[in-house]
């Protein structure tokens, strides 16, 4: 891959999944099954780590 395909890509991604994210209600949103993330979880991983 290019690095414009790459970036490409990622955008598409990041686009899909914050959709869905944003489909989600609180309940849905806050769900976790032990041992594993929430739904929005991986979301604020991605704004917040550095």
């Amino acid at each position: 891959m290019t690095r414009v395909q790459i970036l490409e890509t990622l955008k598409a991604s990041y686009s899909s999944f914050t959709d869905f994210i944003d489909s989600l209600n609180e309940e849905q949103f806050l769900y976790s099954k032990v041992n594993s993330w929430s739904a929005g979880q991986p979301l604020e991983w991605i704004v917040y780590e550095k």
